[in-house]
């Protein structure tokens, strides 16, 4: 991380985050600037990240950290199809919830991205077959491609899920096969609303991890109070209990001096 700013906007991001979420020390530290590092995001837009994070683990069966995770995985695969952190994180919350392992999902997940765009790049019939199945040309698939490609293989799964028990043949026509494929992506098609759901939920994300990070610092403020009054209430119940064995103690030396 470089520059003055943006150390100190990394640092106060990382620090709400370990005070809000289950993302702390330097592991959590290393996987947000990967990710943004992949992904080809600034430093500077850490925040956003965070936000996203929070926003996700607030709303879905899914920690921080374990988005993170997901999202990081997943990222290894996709940066290069000019995916943005709020698409994977929304993504990663998704397949989190749905008991998905980052390995074996990121397999799948990246595998898919990459065989469309082969498709797409080499035309020919399986092209044309792509189209057939989106319904319009494969120059206007690889145009939307090109311009959005998460929004592309998101359509791309949902005409599998329609397909119904025949969407394993629809996968494998396009060379879409395999352990990770049949573990993944038949279940991420049938639950597309999540994903859905996930990315209308970021579009509301700015000050989530501010406004999370304070309602956990009032909170440990709450129960520090209450602390210091417990052992002051301890305090006092021994001290009245042992003051009377300080007196006679204090009596009997005095005797002797």
């Amino acid at each position: 991380v470089k520059g003055v700013a943006n150390v100190v906007k990394f640092t106060e991001t990382v620090g709400r985050l370990a005070s809000a979420t289950d993302i702390v020390g330097e592991q959590g530290a290393k996987q947000l600037a990967r990710v943004l590092n992949i992904l080809d995001e600034g430093i500077d837009t850490v925040d956003g990240l965070g936000d996203a994070l929070v926003t996700l683990g607030n709303n879905f069966a899914a920690s921080e950290s374990e988005i993170v995770k997901m999202t990081l995985e997943l990222s290894k695969g996709l940066g290069i199809f000019g995916s943005t952190s709020d698409e994977v994180t929304a993504l990663s919350a998704v397949l989190v919830s749905l008991g998905q392992q980052p390995e074996l999902a990121s397999s799948a997940i990246g595998k898919t991205f990459r065989t469309i765009s082969e498709i797409l790049i080499k035309g020919g019939e399986d092209a044309e077959d792509l189209g057939l199945l989106f319904g319009k040309s494969a120059e206007d698939i690889k145009k939307a491609f090109d311009e959005n490609s998460m929004s592309t293989v998101v359509e791309f799964l949902s005409r599998v899920n329609q397909a119904g028990e025949r969407g394993g043949l629809v996968l494998e026509r396009f060379g879409l096969k395999g352990e990770e494929i049949s573990k993944s992506l038949p279940v991420l098609a049938a639950n597309l609303h999540l994903v859905a759901n996930a990315q209308d939920l970021i579009a509301n994300k700015d000050g989530a991890l501010f406004a999370e990070s304070e309602k956990s610092a009032d909170s440990y403020e709450s129960e520090l109070v209450l602390m210091m009054n417990a052992w002051a209430a301890i305090k006092r119940q021994v001290g009245e209990q042992i003051l009377p064995f300080l007196e006679t103690g204090f009596q009997s030396l005095a005797r002797f001096m």
